[in-house]
């Protein structure tokens, strides 16, 4: 794996963790994705994939981790995939990225019944994150049967086969129960995305707990560096972010369900949670549903002009 790919993959999972999404991240994003395709083929067999195979095992789950960063990262910008092709937004990885993606699913569905070696946990865990590129795709063009079955195809595996090897796998089973809960809530089945994005909340904060472990221990100076340390500030602060979605989420749902008071409560918890932070978009979105919350509510105009003050 080439130099070019660790340094961009590093420095945009920084971006990632702080959730430092300016211009610069997204050139970063797209110069990722271009190093990365070049060690791929637009083949859905993996075994085709040359380049990718001739890696250590080591090295193809650093590919395959650097994959899953630019293409998550990818996403939040709306660019390098289908979508952003419809929209005159031109990018030639998206096709071999999302060929490969395909081909990663495959790969779980073979080892669906098959032990997995303690060695290969973490490439395993790597081709879950990136097997949901192209199950986000399917989202986007509203297959959402399609997009459910396959999730709870990774949960499955990701609780029956990797879940002792690791608190990491608590990350990756809250990526996947959000995503489900997405597309449980499009399909009108509020019940389930509602326990969906609770779950997701749980794997988080059993995933802060470890996290904040590591960061108590890093203060020993004796033991860890100074870049372990803010390593474990940036990630706490990340997974409060992401804890902070999943709420806004949940407002969302709740509101679909006319049920406003806890709609208010979740977008509360994750403003709570953003506090100190500049991540404005997650914040909106929460203003927004307080906002529309008191609109529903108005009874006159006069309470009406109020609700829009939360914007202000």
């Amino acid at each position: 794996m080439s130099n070019t790919i660790v340094e961009l993959g590093n420095k945009l999972e920084i971006a990632y963790e702080k959730f430092n999404f300016t211009e610069e991240t997204k050139l970063l994003c797209r110069e990722s994705a271009h190093q990365i395709s070049k060690n791929l083929t637009t083949s859905r067999d993996i075994k085709k994939q040359t380049e990718f195979l001739k890696l250590s095992l080591t090295d193809r789950t650093e590919f395959l981790r650097f994959l899953a960063v630019t293409c998550e990262v990818a996403d939040i910008f709306s660019i390098m995939n289908k979508e952003g092709l419809e929209r005159g937004v031109y990018d030639d990885n998206y096709q071999k990225i999302h060929n490969f993606s395909v081909g990663l699913f495959d790969e779980i569905k073979l080892n669906d019944h098959r032990p997995i070696p303690k060695d290969k946990f973490q490439y395993f865990r790597q081709i879950v994150r990136c097997s949901l590129v192209s199950i986000n795709e399917d989202y986007r063009i509203e297959n959402f049967s399609d997009c459910i079955e396959k999730i709870q195809l990774l949960i499955q595996f990701v609780e029956e086969k990797l879940i002792i090897s690791d608190f990491e796998c608590l990350e990756t089973l809250a990526r996947l129960n959000y995503y489900l809960g997405k597309n449980q809530r499009k399909r009108g089945h509020t019940k389930q995305a509602e326990i969906s994005y609770k779950q997701a909340l749980v794997c988080l904060n059993e995933f802060a707990q470890y996290i904040r472990q590591g960061l108590a221990l890093s203060l020993d100076p004796a033991s860890s560096s100074d870049n372990e340390r803010e390593r474990y500030a940036r990630r706490i602060q990340a997974t409060c972010s992401k804890c902070a979605i999943v709420e806004v989420s949940r407002a969302w749902l709740f509101f679909d369900k006319g049920e406003y008071v806890a709609a208010e409560h979740s977008a509360l918890a994750s403003l709570t949670l953003l506090v100190g932070t500049e991540h404005l978009i997650i914040k909106n979105h929460a203003l927004l549903v307080l906002g529309t919350i008191k609109r529903v509510n108005s009874t006159n105009f006069e309470e009406m002009e109020k609700s829009r003050s939360i914007f202000y």
